[in-house]
């Protein structure tokens, strides 16, 4: 299965089960004798009988905590798990409202914002200070003016030329086809965003209509910018300069560029369909080694990228941002809403992401970081071309993230990608609805940590998944998670099969504190071999059988080296423990295990239809220490083929069979340490029963 440039997640379903048999007595009428029912083997020297220590129950896990929503945001329950809220942008189901040109609807407003003052009765604004100095620009004036409001300028470069600092250069109604410098203090200012009109017709791959630089403090405001080129490019500007209350549009490359020492400030702005410019990309915003602060921003159709920051100079702070609808290029590749690389430093508050191409956030390469709190990014789709990708949010190639209080929905291929010898902290996260790749019909990952990638989670949800719900691969991948809750994770769209809630494997490692792993199809928690699973505080329950064909539904299958205390498994189909092949070592400390159904197949006659509470098989080593074991549909527990199995201070009841060994020379007394079997139908079976193969190998 390829994943990106990694190996790839590889899985299997055996088409056959594995059937071990006794030689002295399987299938014989007469089983072994069964261990007493109601006593507990107190030793070889006698003893009264003592009631097992009854096991310590798990601790709840908590689900994350996105509200209180911020202002202006939606508190929205999720659609089917009723403890899970997120916090939606928008004030409907709907989204974002359709606003006319001169309008856009920011996080949190309750809809379309006009962009700066609504249109003058005569040519020039009516809120401009009446006690600025101000030189006129008139569009169509005739030549020789002076900048009076008698005789206005005809183009904003004589107004530039001439005005001094502290000056408004107040711009009419009107078209202006021109390119201008500002290497000063004053503010271009606009009649109105609907019309006033400043756009260079002239195509030009370096220059941009408004170039500011110099001492700085230029302030453009109350207009709309656009042209055959750069809109607006800030470079060397030793203090800062500000773009507020206008609309950039149908810029060519880069609707607003920063670039080298460039220091801007974004307020009230709406930046649309950039376009691509001689095969080079559109980008709405871009910043290199440039600073730029953003505030009620909405960053919409641009081709190729929404914004961009790249190299070590460059800090990109926003806040109340939209970035909407970002597209491929000419060649139909790419289309990333938000893409951090080259060591810049992005801080990210109450941002919402929308119907990218490709990618809805990438984060790469050493020395680059990403911080966002109160985030969405959803609906996230294929690049154009060929359907390939479709991630929400990947970090990768060293760099570091740290994500608060966001809502990751209804992307392709992968919710949230960590790897590459990249790091991230997720707090209080949420991860929905992830579908499959459109070119593939496979993947569909929740959480994917891949390649040296390293995870720390604190409160965080992957729900209704395709494929795997959490996948931790590769040797240096680890996640270390505190209340996790992974559920109802699908089989994958192209066949239905799968639907696993947590993979770890090819030597990756898992820490998981409190956790809670339900109703995911085939596998709730998979450890291949190679692999690490350490767990406390889990509940596994309700696993269901795989799509495809009903087989499986189980609770927990170990290739690897695991150990679990206080955990829970309920519900699960076929069999919840179960520890499979030599390189398998499983350790249980106050575990409960109970009502095991056989798989969903069991109807159609499938061969190994089980309902085992804990199986060891294929030299794998099983030890339980302080456990119930309870109401399961066939055994308690089974041992086979070479494993080893010990039991401590538990009790097997009401199971069909408390106990199937299925190897001739096992020590009993292996089952019977302070253990008590009692009210099943039969305490001690060495019959040939169906045995579980391997479901997740990799």
């Amino acid at each position: 299965m390829r994943v990106h440039e990694s190996s790839g997640l590889a899985m299997r379903v055996a088409s056959a089960w594995l059937v071990l048999t006794v030689v002295s007595d399987c299938g014989s009428e007469e089983p072994r004798p069964p261990v007493d029912s109601g006593t507990l083997d107190a030793g070889a020297d006698g003893g009264d009988v003592v009631e097992p220590t009854a096991p310590a129950p798990p601790a709840s896990v908590e689900t994350p905590r996105l509200a209180p929503c911020p202002a202006g945001w939606r508190v929205a329950p999720d659609s089917v798990e009723a403890d899970l809220v997120a916090c939606d942008p928008w004030p409907g189901a709907s989204g974002p409202q359709d606003c006319d040109r001169d309008e856009a609807h920011f996080p949190g407003a309750a809809g379309c914002v006009r962009l700066g003052s609504s249109c003058p009765a005569g040519d020039f604004a009516d809120d401009i200070p009446a006690k600025a100095t101000v030189v006129h620009v008139l569009a169509g004036a005739a030549a020789g003016g002076d900048g009076s409001a008698g005789a206005p300028f005809a183009t904003i470069a004589e107004a530039v030329a001439t005005a001094s600092d502290g000056a408004i250069v107040a711009v009419s109604k009107g078209e202006f086809d021109e390119a201008v410098v500002i290497d000063r203090p004053i503010t271009v200012w606009g009649a109105c965003v609907a019309q006033t009109r400043v756009a260079s017709s002239v195509s030009d791959e370096d220059a941009a209509t408004l170039h500011l630089t110099g001492e700085g403090g230029a302030i453009v405001r109350n207009l709309t910018l656009g042209g055959e080129r750069r809109a607006l490019l800030v470079e060397g500007t030793a203090v800062e300069v500000g773009l507020e209350d206008a609309l950039v549009e149908n810029a060519r490359r880069q609707g607003v560029f920063v670039d080298v020492g460039g220091i801007l400030r974004v307020d009230h702005v709406a930046i649309r369909s950039t376009r691509t410019s001689g095969g080079v990309r559109g980008y709405g915003i871009a910043l290199a080694a440039g600073r730029a602060t953003m505030s009620f921003v909405s960053v919409e159709a641009s081709h190729t990228i929404g914004i961009v920051a790249t190299g070590a100079d460059t800090t990109l702070v926003a806040s109340d941002v939209a970035i909407r609808g970002t597209l491929s290029d000419d060649a139909q590749t790419g289309g990333y809403g938000l893409q951090a690389t080259g060591g810049a430093h992005v801080v990210l508050e109450r941002t919402a992401i929308e119907g990218s191409r490709t990618e809805g956030v990438l984060a790469g390469q050493p020395g680059t970081t990403l911080d966002a709190t109160d985030l969405v990014v959803r609906d996230t789709e294929g690049q154009e071309l060929d359907g390939e990708f479709g991630f929400g949010i990947e970090i990768l190639d060293g760099a570091t993230a740290e994500i608060r209080r966001a809502s990751i929905d209804r992307n392709r291929a992968s919710g949230v990608v960590v790897g590459r010898t990249s790091s991230a902290f997720l707090e209080d996260v949420l991860v929905r609805d992830t579908q499959e790749e459109t070119s593939s019909g496979d993947l569909g990952f929740g959480l994917e940590i891949i390649d040296v990638g390293v995870v720390d989670a604190l409160r965080v949800a992957v729900v209704r998944s395709r494929t795997v719900g959490v996948l931790v691969e590769g040797a240096g991948a680890s996640l270390d998670a505190t209340d996790l809750l992974v559920r109802e994770t699908r089989g994958r769209a192209i066949d239905s099969t799968y639907g696993v809630g947590i993979q770890v494997e090819e030597g990756a490692e898992c820490d998981l504190l409190r956790a809670e792993i339900a109703r995911n199809r085939g596998v709730g928690i998979g450890v291949a071999a190679g692999s690490r699973l350490g767990g406390m505080d889990l509940a596994v329950i309700e696993s269901r059988s795989q799509e495809s064909d009903g087989v499986a539904g189980r609770g927990i299958e170990v290739s690897g080296a695991t150990d679990i205390a206080r955990a829970w498994f309920s519900g699960n189909r076929e069999v919840s423990v179960f520890a499979v092949g030599p390189a398998a070592t499983l350790t249980l400390e106050d575990v409960e295990i109970e009502g095991t159904a056989q798989a969903e197949c069991a109807d159609a006659g499938c061969e190994a239809p089980g309902g085992s509470g804990l199986v060891a098989v294929g030299g794998a080593s099983l030890t339980a220490t302080r456990f119930a074991i309870r109401d399961n549909e066939l055994c308690g527990v089974q041992v086979a083929y070479d494993a080893e199995l010990d039991l401590v201070d538990g009790e097997v009841a009401r199971n069909l069979v408390g106990a199937n060994v299925q190897i001739e020379a096992f020590d009993i007394s292996r089952l019977q340490d302070r253990v008590l079997f009692r009210d099943n139908g039969r305490n001690l079976d060495s019959a040939a029963l169906p045995v579980p193969a391997g479901f997740a190998v990799p």
